[in-house]
């Protein structure tokens, strides 16, 4: 097992991550089991997903699963209703593409929603119904800075991220009296393979490289999380203080948003 500089201690939790195959869903993944949790991982890629199950070392197991394939989420609602106790669900999977939104197609903007939200939605109910009969348990949902601070070029995708915050925020209020905790987790552009799929022409990324973050810096701050009552995780700071324009100045905010992308 790889070892990071990590104190905490998850020694007998289970924790299920979504998109460990790569970025943030890995490095948590490698996280979470220094911590010595068992670790469920899932993700599309079975090569790398195995590789990462074999750095977290004995007392982790896999599950592939496309999520935009409605029969893979079944296959792993199924798989995870066998479970007894899982003290944790960390989303991290997420799909994007950043172009105009005319640009799209009807199954392109589909498949942004089955993943970040309909998809996330589904496995999130399963283990919320294990959770209330433990009367406790943590969901961790990694939504996006998009979110909070529309960008042009993802209309669908910043729709998918706002649909999934808002549902989060609610089941948190719905859980106001348990002790399940609901945290969400809204990154700016992160420095992983996304962007290689997502904007090929590089041209969404290049005015927002300054605001890059790294998958490590993420994913510590999501494992320090577990266990607690944190209702959010937003990062960078620069991009905080953005979205605080946005909220209280709208029209300022549209300007320099605008400005940014368009020179």
């Amino acid at each position: 097992m790889v070892s990071f500089n990590l104190t905490r201690n998850l020694a007998g939790q289970t924790i299920v991550i979504t998109g460990a195959s790569s970025g943030i869903g890995k490095e948590v993944a490698l996280l979470c089991a220094q911590a010595g949790a068992r670790t469920i991982l899932l993700g599309r890629n079975v090569e790398r997903l195995e590789e990462v199950a074999h750095m977290c070392g004995e007392n982790s197991e896999f599950i592939v699963a496309d999520f935009a394939k409605k029969a893979d989420v079944d296959s792993v609602l199924a798989r995870l209703e066998q479970e007894t106790d899982i003290e944790a669900l960390i989303n991290c999977a997420g799909y994007g593409l950043m172009r105009p939104f005319l640009e799209l197609s009807e199954v392109e903007i589909q498949t942004m929603f089955q993943v970040n939200f309909f998809a996330t939605l589904a496995l999130t109910h399963t283990v919320i119904r294990k959770m209330l009969q433990q009367n406790k348990g943590h969901i961790i949902t990694i939504a996006s800075q998009d979110a909070k601070l529309p960008t042009p070029e993802a209309a669908s995708y910043s729709a998918s991220k706002s649909a999934i915050l808002s549902y989060m925020n609610v089941l948190r209020l719905e859980l106001y009296k348990t002790d399940i905790h609901i945290t969400t987790v809204n990154p700016g552009p992160v420095a992983t393979a996304f962007f290689e799929r997502a904007d090929k022409s590089g041209g969404y990324l290049q005015p927002i490289k300054p605001f890059l973050v790294q998958p490590i810096a993420v994913a510590r701050k999501i494992v320090k999380a577990i266990g607690t009552s944190k209702r959010e995780i937003n990062l960078p700071f620069s991009l905080q203080l953005a979205d605080a324009v946005y909220h209280f100045f709208p029209h300022l905010g549209d300007y320099i948003v605008a400005k940014l992308f368009k020179g």
